[in-house]
């Protein structure tokens, strides 16, 4: 496939700027879609590098609304941003010969061949493109067929800088679910410290620990945990009360503090471990039930871990981090560790809805162990 395109260079990073037929993008981009019946970490990273994605599956309700957005408004429909393609390998760009007439240089505006052999990934865009796709197949808009749509092509972007544009594209410009692409660098990291020191000299680090340690606690029989977090790309059950993206991220206030930031994840998983089991002890229905409360769920995971630090230096004061001494301690507090507290539709927790009243449920529950 050839296409005209506008060649320029970026922090040292080839990139295209062009525009393809709707058709032509449907047959050229490809998803790198996470596979869950891989076993990571029976891989090399080599294999593990050629074998796994870090994308999800499509969504359909997602991409049937572009498709029916195109529909609708016909004539006046627009997709005017760019979608985000890398080719793997280099690219073949031949300048139009001198004389042309350009803004930018005879040497930056030419024909651009695109191999149709699978080594082009669609980084960002893929509800775009698989909605361009239910339009024409689906919808049966034949016109759509022709439809233009602006392309952004990275040149030999290798996987492991592929996966960091995607994580950086949708982690800081909008709201797109990454964990399978922290998950697969996390694993990645382990096996080479090369990319380990990237993510840790970005301030991900701490990201890439909780996944590890999330995956202990949800594998783990005698945790409150176990089986209780979906894994992506993992088939829902009805033991699955959160989610790994939500579970992950509410460890930060732990894994960012003091006492956690020097321990190994052995000690630290026995402290998370000690702490859960603690609430489990004192709130055993809002555990055995888990769906009618909201003490494993959001609300729970959140103002319950960014409470955790204060737990911490309280048990550092008895240098004792036993479930029995975390449990004295949160008994200090008699509002709050009450199933009937954390009841789904409840007066109590489930009024909590957002990352603001979390951390106003927190300092409410600090407050009340302090004796406030």
């Amino acid at each position: 496939m050839k296409v005209t395109a506008l060649r320029f260079i970026q922090n040292g990073q080839v990139i295209y700027m062009t525009s393809i037929n709707s058709e032509d993008l449907i047959k050229l981009g490809k998803v790198d879609e996470w596979d869950h019946t891989i076993s990571e970490y029976e891989l090399d990273v080599n294999e593990l590098l050629e074998r796994q994605g870090y994308q999800r599956r499509p969504i359909r309700s997602h991409y049937t609304k572009v498709g029916k957005y195109l529909k609708e408004y016909k004539e006046e429909a627009l997709l005017p941003t760019a979608v985000f393609l890398n080719s793997r390998n280099k690219l073949d760009f031949r300048p139009f010969s001198e004389g042309s007439y350009n803004n930018y240089g005879d040497d930056n505006i030419g024909i651009l061949e695109l191999p149709e052999d699978g080594s082009i990934y669609i980084v960002d865009g893929q509800h775009r493109i698989f909605g361009l796709s239910y339009a024409i197949e689906e919808l049966e808009l034949e016109e759509i067929r022709k439809f233009p749509i602006p392309v952004i092509i990275t040149d030999q972007l290798n996987k492991i800088e592929e996966i960091r544009h995607f994580h950086i594209v949708n982690s800081t410009q909008k709201k797109v679910r990454t964990d399978l692409a922290e998950r697969l660098l996390r694993i990645l990291a382990e096996k080479d410290e090369r990319v380990y020191d990237s993510l840790q000299a970005r301030g991900k680090d701490w990201k890439l620990r909780a996944i590890r340690i999330t995956d202990v606690l949800v594998d783990d029989i005698n945790s409150p945990w176990y089986k209780r977090i979906k894994k992506p790309n993992q088939p829902s059950s009805s033991e699955t009360i959160a989610t790994q993206v939500s579970f992950t991220s509410s460890l930060r206030p732990v894994l960012t503090s003091e006492f956690a930031l020097n321990e190994s994840d052995e000690v630290v998983i026995n402290w998370i471990n000690s702490y859960w089991k603690a609430l489990k002890e004192l709130m055993p229905e809002a555990f055995d039930d888990p769906r009618n409360y909201v003490v494993q769920k959001t609300p729970g995971m959140y103002s319950l871990h960014s409470v955790m630090p204060y737990i911490l230096y309280e048990c550092a004061k008895f240098r004792d981090f036993s479930k029995e001494r975390m449990k004295d301690i949160l008994r200090r507090d008699n509002e709050h560790f009450d199933s009937e507290f954390w009841r789904s539709g409840g007066e109590g927790a489930a009024l909590y809805n957002s990352a603001k009243a979390f951390k106003i449920l927190a300092d409410e529950i600090r407050k009340g162990l302090k004796g406030e």
